[in-house]
């Protein structure tokens, strides 16, 4: 068994102004930041950058051009080649906006940018322009970028909600990064471009055949809708989580994430809506299956052969994450844990090793770890 610290890190550092204790609230301004923003799609080769009053701004054909979001002006930068890694800050701009506003229109005109999925020449700029007063440019990618909007998920977590009213966000300390007082709702987080959201089941727990503990059914949730990261559902099992949203004794982890390319939403909400499916409404006896024929999933006779076993299969479910070297400590692992996960010998204590060890000494795969683990449950029949 594993932690999981997403939504700690969210509680701890969102700003009050981005945080929700319902989620109808939230689903409501996810609304109105979709219904204030407009798209176009305009060639790459007819934008022109220009400098105003110290300001980067985008020009518009009729002279009446747009605000850039230091997020948009940092992706035009990446699209053309333009270093802006020396210009972290809009202070760093200092008396030089009508150079880098040259340097961008120069290198529009030379070097047409280069799509980051196939490495292509990119022939449209997807513009995503917000209306608060004037203009302003939230986002700047390529026509092949796919947006799903915040808003889109939110109406779905309501209606589950509706559908399902065991399925709440949990409380929290109030204060995000303050580690006592008050207690409210919590885990439901929404900005001008993100957003998270935790929820749990604690109605419908599942019962570990083997230790007789009770897990409780969890989700996470995030999305971007400005270029900045893809959409991920992460479904799991847990014992506890603490009131800054550390979640203790993490199994049966399972991540489907898609990224924000062609059309999407022809796609991803079958995709998304299963993986729901699968996780919120099955039984609890058939969860208890697979946890007890995982347990009982022996993966070699003896244990000087489940390394080379534990390779073989994942060999077979296309998981390269699990090489020689990570299969040797969750070899090493498993006995160890035996008070936990039973047999070292079971695929039970296979995928909780890997799980557990993605949250120490091998977090910078964590995902790609967790994901393996999936891959490894998946062939267990029950």
């Amino acid at each position: 068994m594993s932690t999981l610290f997403s939504a700690h890190n969210q509680w701890k550092n969102r700003p009050d102004d981005e945080r929700y204790e319902n989620i109808r609230d939230m689903h409501t301004d996810a609304v109105a930041f979709k219904e204030a923003a407009r798209e176009i799609e305009v060639p790459f080769e007819d934008l022109r950058i220009e400098a105003d009053n110290g300001e980067i701004r985008l020009a518009g054909r009729k002279g009446n051009g747009a605000r850039l979001s230091w997020w948009a002006f940092a992706q035009i930068c990446r699209l053309v080649g333009f270093p802006v890694e020396v210009l972290r800050n809009e202070d760093k701009l200092g008396d030089r906006p009508t150079l880098v506003a040259q340097n961008l229109n120069c290198l529009l005109a030379k070097r047409p940018p280069v799509d980051s999925e196939d490495g292509r020449k990119a022939k449209n700029a997807q513009i995503l322009l917000h209306k608060n007063g004037d203009w302003l440019v939230r986002a700047i990618t390529t026509e092949k970028y796919g947006r799903i909007w915040n808003a889109d998920l939110t109406e779905r977590l309501v209606r589950l909600v509706e559908a399902n009213p065991a399925w709440h966000n949990p409380m929290a300390y109030a204060k995000g990064g303050v580690f006592s007082g008050e207690m409210k709702p919590s885990g439901l987080y929404l900005s001008d471009h993100d957003m998270f959201a935790f929820m749990v089941d604690n109605d419908h727990p599942i019962i570990d055949p083997l230790t007789g503990n009770k897990l409780n059914r969890g989700f996470f949730v995030e999305n971007d809708e400005v270029g900045g990261g893809c959409l991920a559902v992460t479904t799991f099992l847990y014992d506890w989580h603490c009131g800054n949203h550390i979640i203790h004794g993490v199994t049966g982890l399972a991540e489907l994430r898609l990224k924000h390319m062609g059309d999407v939403n022809t796609r991803v909400w079958k995709q998304v809506e299963e993986s729901f499916r699968k996780h919120l409404t099955s039984g609890a006896g058939k969860t208890q299956q697979l946890i007890a024929a995982a347990q009982h999933h022996v993966l070699a006779p003896v244990m000087n052969e489940v390394q080379d076993a534990l390779l073989t299969l994942a060999r077979k479910v296309k998981a390269p994450e699990i090489g020689v070297r990570f299969a040797q400590k969750v070899v090493e692992m498993m006995p160890q844990r035996e008070d936990r996960y039973g047999d070292p010998r079971s695929m039970w204590s296979a995928v909780n090793c890997i799980t557990e060890l993605s949250q120490g000494p091998f977090a910078d795969d964590r995902t790609k770890l967790d994901r393996a683990a999936g891959k490894l449950l998946s062939v267990v029949d029950v």
